[in-house]
């Protein structure tokens, strides 16, 4: 059996590898990476290095987004990145099939009234400090997504208390989605 590559830390594309997740039974090593758009996923180590996997899929939503026309409020085309985290907002807590339903959802996260529109959440995010370089983030892990209880942190930070709450189990179960 060869040596695994320790890839904790280093960037291929959008992703930045977090941990080492596990071993598949065909011998390859599965990282937990974070993207920049803020999406946990576990990737193979393999399409990492050989540049099969460079995003969690952000990349080509957004590139697809620039060729197509901005919804009627235009707020979707003045700010892609800040639409994208809108949108993993609400698929996380009301998509059942959405990767991180369970650690959102499922467990009872909701999304304030208010935010499930667009523009009273990108105005909200202009008022309160967001910039291009900075992620969504709960103040209260076990609150809703509102105006209260959020606060725009950076990815390091964020990606800092993903692994603190990995190392926390909540009812025995571990979510690594953020």
């Amino acid at each position: 059996m060869s040596q695994r590559i320790d890839l904790t830390g280093k960037t291929f594309g959008r992703w930045k590898v977090l941990w080492f997740d596990h071993t598949t039974s065909s011998g390859d090593a599965n990282w937990f990476c974070v993207c920049n758009c803020g999406t946990i996923k576990s990737v193979n180590g393999y399409n990492l290095r050989s540049g099969r996997s460079t995003s969690c899929g952000c990349l080509v939503v957004e590139l697809m987004r620039k060729n197509k026309p901005s919804v009627k409020h235009g707020l979707k085309k003045a700010n892609p990145r800040l639409y994208g985290i809108w949108q993993g907002m609400l698929n996380r807590c009301r998509r059942k099939k959405d990767i991180c339903y369970m650690a959102y959802g499922g467990r009872g996260i909701s999304v304030c009234e208010e935010w499930h529109q667009f523009p009273p959440f990108y105005e909200w995010a202009m008022a309160n400090g967001y910039t291009d370089d900075l992620t969504i983030d709960r103040i209260n892990v076990d609150g809703n997504y509102e105006p209260s209880n959020c606060q725009w942190i950076t990815m390091e930070e964020n990606i800092r208390k993903a692994i603190d709450d990995r190392r926390r189990k909540k009812n025995g179960i571990l979510f690594v989605c953020k």
